[in-house]
């Protein structure tokens, strides 16, 4: 299920920020869209990360290239993405070469945390990480909270220091795509519409309408009251 504004505060303490800086993680990293299908976290999988994997658990990457070409390969490139549910198709091959090696490849869920991270995010294994990002959305802010102060990276948030929040959470090359840039304009644009939702709220509250409604209704009655101890005087 989604996230609710509750949750999101909650986590926002959590890590002492901003919830309009944790929502907008959400939407530089994911379009805010954890699922591609029940159960199914959104998901990127990386075949260098899989490189690197293998070869972290003594297996030799290059015996397994041939005709694993779109998973396997040394240096980053997004040639071989496919988006969405498709993406399970590329980690559901790699598993068969290597299943931790391959879970541990992928980024889950709205804050698109990688596999091999499962340790800083709490998990005692890749599985328990894969199984708890595909349980919700709830449980993948959990995951980032965890994440975040581990690395002690939340003071980043905190101060609103995007391109230190960036260079750790998205790499030295952050600035190639604006990622401190696209994180900060977002966390204007949803202050700005918080903004304008308290506003309208407190012009247009439905419990403060019918106080008001009740209000002049008993002023009606007293003046009703009044014209008739008149009349009779």
């Amino acid at each position: 299920y989604m996230i609710s504004e509750n949750e999101y505060k909650t986590a926002a303490i959590l890590i002492n920020c901003d919830p309009q800086a944790v929502k907008s993680v959400t939407d530089v990293e994911s379009h805010n869209r954890g699922f591609v299908a029940p159960n199914k976290p959104l998901i990127l999988f990386e075949g260098h990360i899989f490189w690197r994997q293998l070869k972290k658990r003594g297996i030799d990457p290059l015996k397994y290239v041939k005709n694993n070409e779109d998973i396997l390969y040394v240096k980053w490139t997004k040639q071989y993405y496919k988006g969405g549910i498709k993406e399970y198709d590329r980690l559901n091959k790699a598993i068969k070469i290597n299943k931790d090696a391959a879970l541990a490849s992928a980024s889950y869920g709205l804050f698109q945390l990688m596999g091999f991270n499962y340790q800083t995010c709490g998990c005692s294994s890749v599985d328990e990480f894969v199984t708890k990002n595909s349980q919700s959305e709830a449980q993948q802010l959990l995951l980032f909270c965890a994440f975040l102060k581990k690395n002690k990276w939340d003071i980043y948030l905190h101060n609103k220091d995007w391109a230190n929040f960036a260079k750790h959470y998205n790499g030295p090359l952050y600035a190639q795509n604006n990622y401190d840039k696209r994180v900060e304009e977002m966390v204007r644009k949803r202050i700005k519409k918080n903004l304008g939702k308290e506003i309208l709220s407190e012009a247009f509250c439905p419990v403060e309408l019918e106080q008001q409604r009740k209000i002049e209704v008993i002023k009606n009655k007293l003046t009703t009251v009044q014209r008739v101890d008149m009349v009779k005087e």
